[in-house]
């Protein structure tokens, strides 16, 4: 019985977002989640094999030539699971860094594709909401390419920070209330000033050589860091850690105020600055709101370690973008699972742990047994 109890809160999941699939999808689609969470070496002819299916022929043509929008699939799965009511810090981050030169592990690099024309994507952008519990829950995910390849091939390019607009007003557009965005550096222009004053703040960590007008004089941002005095800096204890900084209001380049928190990281031992749009928060309250990010690098971690991120091996960038959106749902479940009773007796707190306990019981109710190893 308690296989049953486990199984069916990922029937449960699906059961939610109904509207969106066929009888036959849905069926397709619960199996697809199931394998991605029971199988370690998951791929859709695995999951076709966990099932008895000689081959993957009707589980690929679920990716590849159903009708199934997976932008439906991500607004109906956040109508379903999100609690409206609440007020929410949107995240937003990116995977993959092209700077680096190598494919980070568990980030699909596209093989070239004729039809569509384009060789790679390099990154995904991904965004997120944190309540005031502290609980991270995803939105989003969009493919993400390198603007001279974009235009090459007739794709409309968007930047990272593009990304991040559009989904910061879809999510509006859902009902989210949100009132502050948290990324991790950003370069502040016209534009971001602009999108701030929509409601919603940014705190980030700025990048860039901008100037910055400090008592009416201009000063380059690198240069402003360089002339910091860490004698003056004073003392915050923020998370049960001590902290050196100072803040400062200071202008932009397009005479827009923001407020700057230089800190010294205690890893680095090196300056970092902090910058917010909203100027009535205190340095303290910079950091407590600039520390909600690290929710969206352990989901990232999550998504790669448990839910196969980037195992999808198609050469259709349509079927990388499906397959993403069900394993954010795959993610949302498992979270559902978490606040289940029989995780909480169990002290299932984490997905890594949660993905465990699913597979031990479904393995040993010999589903298994009908996939090759």
């Amino acid at each position: 019985m308690e296989t049953m109890k486990n199984i069916s809160v990922i029937e449960e999941g699906i059961y939610k977002v109904n509207s969106v699939f066929s009888f036959h999808q849905k069926v397709h689609a619960e199996h697809f989640i199931t394998g991605l969470i029971v199988d370690p070496k998951a791929s859709i002819l695995r999951i076709s094999q966990l099932y008895g299916e000689k081959n993957h022929t009707n589980l690929n043509r679920f990716f590849t030539e159903d009708w199934w929008s997976e932008e439906k699939l991500n607004e109906t799965r956040i109508i379903e699971f999100i609690n409206k009511s609440e007020a929410y810090v949107l995240v937003s981050d990116d995977t993959d860094n092209p700077k680096t030169g190598k494919k980070i592990k568990g980030v699909s690099v596209f093989k070239k594709h004729d039809e569509l024309g384009f060789e790679k994507a390099h990154c995904k952008v991904f965004t997120g909401i944190v309540n005031q519990a502290g609980e991270f829950t995803p939105l989003f995910s969009t493919i993400y390419l390198k603007e001279e390849d974009a235009k090459k091939y007739g794709i409309e390019f968007k930047s990272k920070h593009d990304i991040v607009r559009e989904h910061s007003k879809k999510a509006k557009a859902l009902g989210l209330i949100i009132y502050a965005h948290i990324y991790d550096s950003w370069y502040f222009n016209a534009d971001m000033m602009e999108f701030s004053k929509d409601n919603e703040w940014i705190v980030s960590q700025l990048s860039g050589k901008y100037n910055l007008f400090i008592d009416g004089k201009k000063i380059k941002s690198t240069d402003f860091k360089n002339s910091i005095d860490k004698r003056k800096m004073n003392t915050l204890h923020v998370h049960g850690k001590r902290i050196r900084c100072l803040k400062l209001i200071v202008k932009l380049s397009n005479d827009e105020s923001v407020k700057i928190v230089p800190f010294i990281d205690e890893d680095s031992k090196r300056i970092k600055i902090l910058v917010s749009t909203n100027l009535d928060w205190s340095a303290k309250r910079i950091f407590q709101e600039y520390s909600k990010r690290q929710k969206i690098e352990t989901f990232i971690r999550d998504l790669k370690q448990e839910l196969h991120l980037g195992s999808c091996s198609s050469r259709e960038l349509k079927t990388h973008a499906k397959w993403d959106s069900l394993v954010l749902l795959a993610y949302t479940i498992l979270k559902l699972f978490i606040k289940t009773n029989d995780a909480i007796k169990k002290r299932i707190s984490t997905i890594g742990k949660a993905v465990d306990f699913i597979r031990e019981n479904i393995k040993l109710n010999s589903l298994f047994i009908k996939c090759k190893t």
